[in-house]
């Protein structure tokens, strides 16, 4: 088989693997992943997508032995920023202490950095050690921040801490900014809703 045909083939099932993923298809895409992963060892961007894949389906436990058993990528940036996601779903204290040992300003672009205190943000909540995570997210709303194009982000999980308080007014309040800066994000909707309900707003929340 000649090389140029094995990389066409191979073009053909990433843009299948891509559309299985963005229809939430995840075995299929898994099974796709594995074989890469077999035959290319050394190649870090399959490895990548199968954690995402892991993450979809609820595996954070097989996603960390899938990262631990490549440790030949530890370095990289993307790496640790995989590493943190499945840590925030497994151990969000170790998601926490791992993420403060990095040296974020050295190694990491903007939006990685960004992306990585979202993921220390999300690891507070899920300690409930809320001021902390309330101190994460209202930074992410400074000015400085703005051009990476990601307030939805942290008015959504601002509405989420302030839902933890049973403050649902500021919830919904936070949670309606996310919606209308992403409109097309279904689960900035169904926050809006479950906050109205929890209001008592049911005729609106139906509406939704």
């Amino acid at each position: 088989m000649s090389l140029h045909f094995e990389r066409t083939e191979f073009d053909r099932r990433i843009k299948s693997l891509r559309e299985l993923m963005a229809e939430n298809k995840l075995d299929q895409a898994q099974s796709i992943l594995e074989q890469r992963i077999s035959k290319q060892p050394s190649e870090w961007d399959a490895v990548e997508k199968m954690v995402r894949v892991m993450l979809g389906q609820k595996k954070a436990t097989e996603a960390h032995e899938l990262l631990k058993s490549k440790p030949q990528f530890k370095n990289l940036p993307r790496y640790q920023m995989a590493l943190a996601n499945v840590l925030e779903r497994s151990d969000p204290v170790e998601c926490e202490m791992f993420i403060l040992s990095l040296d974020l300003q050295e190694n990491f672009s903007p939006m990685q950095v960004i992306k990585l205190r979202e993921t220390l943000g999300k690891s507070y909540l899920k300690q409930s050690r809320l001021e902390r995570a309330r101190e994460v997210f209202e930074d992410l709303l400074d000015t400085r921040w703005t051009k990476l194009g990601r307030k939805d982000v942290a008015h959504f999980y601002l509405g989420v801490f302030y839902g933890q308080l049973k403050y649902f007014q500021k919830s919904l309040y936070h949670y309606r900014i996310a919606d209308n800066l992403r409109p097309d994000n279904p689960k900035y909707l169904l926050a809006v809703a479950t906050s109205m309900r929890q209001l008592g707003l049911q005729e609106e929340s139906t509406k939704l």
